[in-house]
């Protein structure tokens, strides 16, 4: 008897089955192994392997539902493994289900059988197979490593690969960015790049800067003062909309005639005409 596809990859543990095994070879199978309508096992691979290990032949009993429905029932049931390692079974039936969609669990009706299990082990479980790998949470499931383990580890794996991606993202920019600079001031030494002297637009472009080192000082400088005066002005704006909300409250403040009378008179008249016209 071969187990369902979905339970290819979950272990079956030799304690469990000699313990079984001994209660078979005193009373015989009390509960039989289940099939699928295609005469898979889809419950019962322990009570299979130990009426093999007893020398007593195993009963069966057919199911005609969905095969991973009964397969996660059946996994609630069991009391022999830790919770993350039935919540790794559970991770490992469902990816063989195709219930693991751009990184997300598509569960569907699947999630009617999954009420014993916290939504955090199951989100655990789908962050260890997108980074770590099936081979992962099998460990898991064979209680060779716990799921807090694997998950820490798939959170590594995930931060490692959003910094090589935002790496990666950052040093296309830059590339693009040279490509476009160096094709339009140096057409000829654009031209040069791939072979066996120039590698990349941007070595391109710092031997460019290397002829044009004024302009490039220029250029940067120039871009300097711009970033300069955008965060100048932005504090301004800043500065302006805190004492605008104050300005629009002077009027409650105790203290607004000794405010007004310690201003210059031009800043008392402007602020006055302002204060009639827009506050």
């Amino acid at each position: 008897m071969s187990p369902h596809p979905y339970l290819a990859d979950l272990p079956v543990f030799d304690a469990e089955v000699d313990a079984i095994a001994e209660s078979v070879a005193e009373v015989g199978l009390l509960h039989p192994v289940t099939l699928d309508a295609e005469g898979r096992v889809i419950g019962g691979r322990h009570r299979l392997a130990a009426c093999a290990k007893a020398g007593v032949e195993p009963t069966f009993e057919t199911y005609d539902g969905d095969p991973l429905a009964f397969i996660l029932h059946d996994n609630a049931a069991r009391k022999h493994q830790t919770t993350g390692q039935r919540a790794a079974e559970v991770g490992l039936a469902l990816e063989s289900a195709g219930k693991r969609q751009n990184r997300r669990w598509a569960y569907g009706e699947a999630k009617e059988n999954l009420s014993d299990l916290k939504d955090s082990r199951l989100s655990q479980c789908g962050l260890i197979l997108d980074h770590l790998g099936r081979s992962a949470l099998i460990e898991v499931a064979n209680g060779d490593r716990t799921l807090n383990d694997a998950y820490t580890a798939a959170e590594r794996a995930r931060d490692d690969a959003e910094q090589a991606e935002r790496k990666a993202a950052i040093e296309k920019a830059a590339e693009d960015d040279a490509r476009e600079f160096v094709t339009a001031k140096d057409p000829e030494l654009a031209a040069k790049v791939g072979g066996d002297v120039i590698g990349t637009y941007r070595e391109a472009m710092a031997i460019w800067e290397q002829r044009n080192a004024e302009e490039v000082r220029k250029k940067r400088q120039a871009a300097q003062d711009r970033r300069d005066a955008v965060q100048r002005l932005g504090s301004y704006i800043r500065a302006f909309l805190g004492g605008w909300e104050t300005a629009k409250n002077l009027h409650a403040n105790p203290l607004r005639d000794e405010v007004l009378d310690a201003l210059a008179p031009t800043y008392r008249d402007e602020f006055l005409r302002i204060e009639k016209d827009y506050l």
